[in-house]
């Protein structure tokens, strides 16, 4: 199955600390919400979407729901799994969906470091080469095209909240 994989990080969040401790319950500040809308300006129709179920990565993924007819779906593995876990959960989810000789278009919203790790692992050289490095901003978005595999993919879009203002 080809995949057009986007790759979304959370919006600013409160900082950690006192008032927060507990990071799953850390929510968007008014920048990271205004960072969810801009998103949604920038990605496409999507057939899936997948979110961290942790209050800052569904507040942006709420932003996008729009665009899936599901909705935001949470997938626990985008909160606590390891970058290495990503593309199978996401195989598990996907089994079944029939993309009609088309792209599956899919997006993913959750945290550093494991979505850098990820996109780096999905688009490495090869099976045994090292996992690329890549560094997603607050906000940010990475659009990755092939099979959901070690090196399977390759990266075609990399942006900061910063690039995707000047498209706006």
């Amino acid at each position: 199955m080809t995949v057009e994989l986007w790759i979304v990080r959370h919006g600013a969040a409160a900082q950690r600390g006192a008032q927060w401790p507990d990071d799953a319950t850390r929510p968007l500040v008014t920048k990271g919400e205004r960072q969810a809308r801009r998103l949604a300006g920038v990605l496409p129709k999507l057939d899936r979407l997948f979110t961290s179920p942790w209050t800052r990565a569904a507040q942006t993924a709420a932003a996008l729901a729009h665009l899936a007819p599901a909705g935001a779906e949470p997938l626990a593995v985008l909160a606590d799994g390891e970058a290495a876990e990503l593309p199978a959960a996401l195989e598990r989810a996907l089994a079944g969906s029939d993309p009609l000789d088309r792209l599956l278009r899919v997006a993913c919203v959750g945290h550093e470091p494991q979505l850098s790790e990820a996109i780096g692992s999905l688009i490495a050289a090869g099976a045994a080469a090292r996992p690329a490095t890549v560094r997603l901003r607050k906000g940010g978005v990475a659009r990755l095209v092939g099979t959901l595999r070690h090196g399977g993919m390759r990266l075609e879009l990399l942006a900061s909240q910063a690039d995707l203002k000047r498209v706006d």
